[in-house]
């Protein structure tokens, strides 16, 4: 489809199923930038990192991180879980793995290392597209079901081009209980066999990351953190107050409320005239409804 891909200010008339690939194209430097901090051959980039990137983009599609917080426009999940994923890998490179390692043994640890430490942030927040939100077409007739399949696979198989988001109450950390089972969406089996062939412990913390719940001796965990706390600051900076009160899906009233604007800011709607459906009287704002 020819749909531009939304992006902030917000989305008001459904997001469009564009195909995963175009959405990956709008993150091109990021991931580039990904590629350079993970230090893998071109084969293990494009198996695990792209592919991983790529389900991803599948599966969250253009959702936004949170309804009213950071990375609140379309496509803010994918954004925000990127720039986790490269700040983790930028900071993990200066870790120090535990226990003394002979060359040969760094050698084969460090790029397994890498992936596992990517893998974990870019999942962090994978829980989101279950917890927080609906997701249902134009007519609400068609429902996204998360653990059956990815949100454009959904799309596609109903023919819905355009979808729209209902938020839930008392999200929380909600998530954080079911990312490691969506994360299986994420990472192939094959992925997670790569990493255990060096050290299953590596799996384990990464594993513990995305759950929220780790050991000790965990230090995937706190990269993840401070790059997660990092990607979130420096989104509500860039968005100041111009944005307060805006984000991507329902409310209805909301919507409702933006339409009327519109209508009255077009001079589709006039204003204490005859056959108006505003009148301003007393102070007080009356709607003829319908």
């Amino acid at each position: 489809m020819d749909d531009e891909i939304p992006r902030y200010p917000p989305f008001m008339k459904g997001l469009p199923a564009t195909h995963p690939d175009k959405l990956i194209e709008t993150q091109r430097e990021l991931i580039g930038q990904i590629r350079e901090a993970g230090l893998a051959s071109s084969e293990i980039f494009e198996q695990f990192y792209r592919q991983s990137l790529r389900r991803f983009a599948s599966y969250a599609h253009l959702l936004p991180a949170s309804q009213t917080h950071h990375h609140r426009g379309a496509g803010g999940l994918l954004r925000h879980a990127a720039e986790v994923a490269l700040w983790s890998l930028q900071s993990g490179d200066r870790v120090l793995l535990p226990g003394e390692q002979a060359p040969r043994r760094r050698r084969e640890l460090q790029p397994r290392w890498h992936l596992a430490v990517f893998l974990a942030a870019l999942c962090h927040d994978v829980g989101k597209p279950v917890t927080d939100l609906a997701v249902t077409s134009r007519d609400g007739a068609q429902v996204w079901n998360p653990f059956v399949e990815d949100l454009y696979g959904w799309a596609s198989r109903h023919q819905v081009d355009r979808y729209f988001l209902h938020w839930r109450e008392n999200r929380g950390k909600k998530h954080q209980a079911i990312s490691a089972l969506i994360a299986e969406r994420i990472i192939s089996p094959q992925g997670l066999a790569w990493i255990a062939a060096a050290d299953t412990e590596l799996v384990l913390w990464m594993m513990e990351t995305i759950n929220g719940s780790p050991s000790a001796e965990n230090p995937i965990h706190d990269l993840v953190i401070r790059a997660d706390q990092a990607s979130v600051e420096r989104d509500l900076r860039s968005l100041g107050v111009a944005f307060t009160g805006y984000e991507i899906g329902l409310p209805v009233e909301r919507f409702l409320v933006d339409i009327m604007r519109r209508l009255v800011r077009e001079g589709t709607w006039g204003v204490n005239q005859p056959g108006s459906r505003l009148w301003h009287i007393d102070g007080h704002l009356y709607l003829i409804w319908p």
